[in-house]
């Protein structure tokens, strides 16, 4: 990729959106995903305080200078402004592929001179508690739920911990039996499911996801299902997650909870709740992430356990 217009700031990070509106889409919808907003999020402060700047000559001390202008602002906690300077590295090293001529690979480097901030050593906020729900908000939204299929996808959700994208992207193709090869006791896995979404945040990675559903949550799919014209192959009316963060936001406030409940905080409290009877490993399996600190942060250890450990120990 290349261009005869003098290269700036601002004319990369046109030219970053560029490829990340062609890149960067839900393959059905063809809406732009997450990966999209990071790349946006990950150069338009750059692009802020040096608009007009020849990135070629930016040096450790310009990227010091945008990291300490994001913590004076005060408007960024620190897992925010590090996500910033990640997403702007990756597009550093993506820049000094494919805008060849412009952007030396030394401009990576100089960026990842800028150590990434730590609690307790910088002036930025440190981050938002991370909450969890509690099963009786989720019975509350629950029962607030404006339609029944909203219903069964809290439920489903809160029973299994998935992504909300993967929730909504369900096709019933993509769900069948747990096989009795996967588990030596089959009369355990009896009535359980096994959904492998096609599309997932770790597909690019060669990876596969596999979401095993539970008696419980498979009877709630199950019921869900048998409403479904047979032919119907997209399995809720709810289409993108988005709406369905903002359906479950309005079911909670209808309910007139003490605290707003979001749909994250579902999922948070499926990892909690697993890792809390079954381990973190199972957690980290059932939430889908490739590494256990990820998790961590989901789904906190149980300081019941460390109580009760402590009580006998004396």
């Amino acid at each position: 990729m290349q261009s005869t217009q003098t290269m700036t700031v601002t004319r990369l990070y046109d030219l970053a959106m560029e490829y990340a509106r062609r890149t960067f889409r839900d393959p059905e919808t063809r809406q732009p995903t997450g990966h999209h907003r990071n790349w946006h999020d990950g150069l338009r402060h750059l692009a802020e305080l040096y608009p007009q700047r020849d990135p070629a000559t930016l040096q450790a001390p310009d990227f010091q200078a945008l990291q300490d202008h994001l913590v004076d602002r005060g408007t960024c906690n620190i897992t925010t402004i590090n996500n910033y300077t990640r997403h702007m590295r990756r597009i550093l090293k993506w820049a000094s592929k494919r805008v060849r001529g412009y952007i030396p690979k030394t401009v990576l480097l100089e960026a990842e001179e800028v150590e990434y901030l730590k609690p307790g050593e910088t002036a930025a906020k440190e981050p938002a508690d991370r909450r969890i729900a509690t099963w009786p908000q989720i019975e509350a939204v629950m029962t607030f739920a404006s339609t029944l299929y909203l219903r069964q996808m809290v439920e489903l959700h809160a029973l299994t911990g998935m992504r909300s994208s993967e929730l909504v992207r369900m096709r019933r193709s993509w769900i069948r039996p747990v096989p009795p090869e996967l588990f030596n006791q089959a009369e355990l896995t009896r009535g359980m499911m096994l959904y492998e979404p096609r599309q997932h945040k770790t597909r690019k990675r060669g990876k596969r996801r596999l979401i095993v559903i539970g008696p419980r949550g498979a009877e709630v799919l199950r019921d869900h299902l048998k409403r479904l014209p047979a032919d119907r192959e997209r399995v809720w009316p709810i289409t993108t997650s988005n709406a369905y963060y903002q359906a479950v936001t309005r079911a909670g406030k209808r309910a007139e909870l003490d605290q707003p409940i979001t749909a994250l905080m579902i999922r948070r409290y499926a990892g909690y709740t697993i890792r809390r009877v079954d381990g973190l490993d199972a957690a980290q399996q059932a939430l889908g992430h490739a590494h256990a600190k990820t998790t961590e942060l989901y789904a906190p250890p149980d300081l019941t356990k460390l109580i009760d450990a402590m009580h006998r120990h004396g």
